[in-house]
């Protein structure tokens, strides 16, 4: 772990929070002293207090680490987030990438799903979103359902695709 990351991150929260170490020092549990130690690099959480603050804050233990860029544990803020995401999810499992043109300046992407086990839950999973979609279920039953969705897979472990991306060229055309 990245002590030097961690301390600025944890200020980077806790000012994003609009909250002074004290305020925030009691959100998480611990003396505001021992929360300037943490910001300025002197002290390192312990796991625990990690735990604490990613729980309280909605946030990433790896995002705090320095293992990623990604903030939030549940959701995105920004587009950035997300082709984070599809770069990293690109690298573990064979990912096409194609353009649909409909005329000169309209297209569409697609990501084309290499992967068997990826596309049978993007199969299932579907069929459950459009039920979910057309109102058959409610949002309480459709986050039960996609859960136990997921949870199937647990045991199957991510075997990684040897697919690398040496010379993409992207071309993307405009109105202007």
């Amino acid at each position: 772990m990245n002590e030097q990351i961690l301390a600025k991150r944890l200020k980077e929260l806790r000012e994003s929070m609009n909250l002074t170490q004290s305020q925030f020092g009691d959100l998480i549990n611990v003396a505001q002293t021992t929360l300037s130690s943490y910001e300025n690099g002197s002290k390192t959480p312990n796991i625990d207090t990690l735990y604490n603050i990613a729980i309280k804050c909605n946030i990433s233990i790896d995002w705090l680490c320095g293992l990623s860029d990604i903030h939030k544990t549940k959701d995105f803020s920004s587009y950035s987030d997300i082709f984070n995401l599809i770069v990293n999810i690109c690298k573990s499992i064979h990912i096409d990438i194609e353009e649909f043109h409909y005329s000169q300046d309209e297209y569409d992407m697609s990501l084309i799903v290499k992967n068997p086990i990826l596309n049978e839950f993007l199969t299932k999973w579907s069929k459950v979103k459009a039920i979910y979609d057309d109102k058959t279920i409610d949002a309480d039953t459709y986050e039960i359902v996609v859960k136990s969705l997921i949870d199937k897979y647990t045991t199957d472990t991510l075997k990684y695709d040897n697919f690398v991306i040496d010379d993409m060229h992207f071309s993307f055309l405009s109105n202007e």
